[in-house]
């Protein structure tokens, strides 16, 4: 297991080494495939299907259809025991009806989001919909001590947000396939701009970052796979394409709380979370490799780093 390990922790870096090609186009190594195919660089999620999608921003709406069986189902679980006060104990009495809305898994979350964005959720229902949020959203839920449903909605959508903030809508219906359901239309046209770039130093006094932009040329794009003269058949082995159209590096200014997401050599599944610190360290260890990350700003600063070698 261990040689297996150090055989896949070489295929990566030789990926990282990073040598300008001829009118600035970069193929990487077909080597990749072997990342992509064991899913090591990212942490990949797949989100239960929603009958209702906006096809501009990929969030889900409630279904009228869903929503009534949803309502149906609550106002059976509230029906009884009217004596108890005791969340519990209804559930117990309608064990049959809340499994079936678990069931529903992120089809439920739709609806049950919209009830608690109109706000003042704090009865019995509110508790019942906390209760089957949580249990949908699993391991995407936060830490929470709180016992009023409405401030935990309020707080989870704060803390999605967030990551928006941070992150592309794109990266959270990946790695939060779930709990993006809850942002809207809003959040997503205040999602902070991205840029895909090696990084090629750091100064820790000015905390500027010198980087190269690139870009991923899928081989799907046909449109900008002829623009560039690419040939889809021989120049993309593993389905896309890094291309740079210039040698021009630009530095950019790093927020203090930026948050870097590390390829993380011993566990490849799992990004090791650290700050600008643990990436000024990457760099210095291997010194000939730039790490190709995405960068997310907010007013022209770098708030989020993420290494990544796969679109």
């Amino acid at each position: 297991m261990n040689e297996e390990k150090a055989t896949l922790k070489e295929r990566l870096v030789a990926i990282m080494k990073y040598t300008k090609k001829s009118k600035a186009i970069t193929l990487m190594s077909a080597v990749l495939l072997v990342v992509v195919i064991g899913g090591a660089v990212m942490l990949g999620g797949c989100a239960g299907k929603t009958n209702s999608e906006d096809t501009n921003t990929g969030i889900m709406t409630p279904n009228l259809t869903t929503n009534t069986k949803i309502e149906n189902l609550l106002a059976l679980i509230m029906s009884s025991p009217l004596e108890s006060s005791n969340l519990g104990d209804y559930i117990a009495a309608h064990q049959e009806e809340y499994d079936a809305i678990i069931k529903m898994d992120a089809e439920a979350l739709p609806y049950l989001f919209s009830e608690f964005e109109k706000g003042g959720q704090t009865g019995l229902k509110s508790h019942i919909m906390e209760s089957l949020c949580r249990n949908i959203l699993a391991g995407e839920d936060i830490k929470y001590a709180n016992t009023d449903p409405q401030d935990w909605y309020d707080t989870y959508k704060a803390h999605m947000r967030s990551m928006l903030e941070k992150y592309s809508l794109e990266f959270l219906k990946e790695h939060n396939p779930k709990g993006s359901l809850v942002l809207n239309r809003v959040d997503v046209e205040i999602s902070p701009e991205k840029l895909l770039s090696f990084i090629k130093a750091y100064d820790e006094k000015t905390r500027m970052l010198t980087i190269d932009e690139v870009e991923w040329v899928i081989q799907g794009d046909t449109k900008r796979v002829k623009a560039l003269g690419l040939d889809a058949d021989l120049d993309f082995p593993n389905g896309y394409y890094i291309y740079n159209e210039s040698d021009q590096q630009t530095s950019l200014k790093v927020a203090e709380d930026v948050q870097v997401d590390l390829v993380n050599w011993h566990d490849l599944a799992n990004p090791s979370l650290t700050n600008v610190n643990g990436l000024a360290e990457r760099m210095a260890e291997y010194p000939d490799r730039d790490p190709l990350c995405h960068l997310a700003l907010k007013d022209g600063v770098i708030v989020g780093i993420l290494e990544q070698y796969r679109p």
